[in-house]
This record gives structure tokens, sequence and C-alpha cells, in this order.
């Protein structure tokens, strides 16, 4: 016998070989060293999505940053074009002229975002119920009462559109 250090027990006796225990102890070891093995999985998958999450919010925070300076930036921008419209018109009417371009193209890139074509939420999830749906109605109907065998797969192919719901 070995001595091996346990855990919250202290220490344990454990045969050198596993030709030495009963299939009761091997059975036990066994469940023991998996329970282990899935403590040190899900630690393992702890640590590594904390270290991904600091990652992350150290990338967030730069991405942040970086969008702050660009609009500085566009800002500044804006203020040359009022500044350079101001030489042709009075400034007021320049700052409106300015304004006014960005709202429209405020305006435009909305109306293109607001027609863009989006697949429904879930719209797998939902074709594939919808499938379901219709080979188990199709199963009910198409039993054979007689021998239990159902046909359901062979009724669903000959449908049209292949058995998937228009």
């Amino acid at each position: 016998m070995q001595k091996v250090s346990g855990g919250p027990g202290g220490a344990l006796d454990r045969p050198r070989h596993a030709r030495e225990l009963s299939t009761g102890d091997l059975v036990a070891r066994l469940a023991q060293d998996v329970q282990s093995l899935a403590k040190a999985e899900v630690q393992l998958a702890k640590t590594e999505l904390r270290a991904n999450v600091h990652v992350m919010a150290a990338k967030a925070k730069s991405l942040a940053v970086a969008g702050c300076f660009a609009l500085g930036g566009f800002l500044t921008l804006l203020a040359a074009a009022v500044l350079g419209l101001s030489e042709v018109l009075v400034p007021w009417a320049a700052a409106l002229v300015v304004g006014g371009a960005c709202l429209l193209v405020a305006l435009v890139l909305a109306a293109i975002a607001g027609r863009s074509n989006r697949p429904p939420p879930l719209g797998e999830t939902r074709r594939n119920l919808k499938e379901d749906l219709l080979l188990a109605s199709a199963a009910a109907s198409t039993t054979d009462s007689g021998n239990g065998v159902s046909t359901s797969g062979q009724a669903a192919r000959d449908a049209p559109n292949g058995g998937a719901a228009g």
C-alpha cells in the first residue's frame, strides 16, 4: 500500500496497482476521479472565460476611446465646413447648410437600414417546427394500424415542396 494525499479527508491508503483493488473500490475510485476531473474542467473553463472577458473589456475600452476621438475629429471637420461656407454665406446660414446636410445623410442611412431584409427571429427553428408538425400529422393519418408501421416519411416526401410548410 502507498500513502496518497487525499482531499479534505487527509491521506488515503491506495494500493499501488489496480489489480489489488476490489470491483467496488475501483468503481468508487473511478467515480471520485471523474468528479475530480469534472471539477477541474469547470475550473479551467471559468479561468478561461475570465481571461476572455478581461481581454474583451480591454478591447471595448480601446474601441470606446477611439470612437470618442473619431467623433471629435468629425465634429472638427463639421466646424471647418461651417467656417469654409461662412466665407460665401453668413455664418448662421453656413451652419444651417452643414447641419441640414448631416441630417439628410442620417435620414438616408436610417431609411436604408430600415428597408434591409432581416430574417425573422428563429427562422430555421420555425421552419423545422412546421416541418415536424407536418410530419407528425402525416404520420398520424398514414399509420398502418394493422402492423403499426408508419409511412409518414414517404408521405412527407411525396407532398408538394418536399413536405415543407409553405
